[in-house]
């Protein structure tokens, strides 16, 4: 799976653990520990989406890498 598409899924998980939190928050009795465990998977998430977009700057282009397999027979 290629860097954008998991940060892509990643994102989109992110957003839904963003909601949940949200939607636990509006609710007068919320589980702390549930609560607690959204936020910390939350966080996991992000840190993972940014390790993943620096691994993904750091990464060559493999467009600009040529190889001529003409010259690999020059024995």
């Amino acid at each position: 799976m290629s860097y954008r598409l998991r940060i892509h899924h990643l994102e989109e998980a992110h957003e839904n653990l963003k909601n949940q939190v949200f939607a636990m928050q509006q609710n007068t009795h919320w589980n702390d520990y549930q609560l607690n465990q959204l936020k910390r998977e939350k966080l996991r998430i992000k840190d993972e989406i940014y390790r993943l977009q620096k691994l993904e700057q750091d990464e060559p282009e493999l467009e600009d890498t040529h190889y001529d397999n003409a010259d690999s027979n020059d024995y």
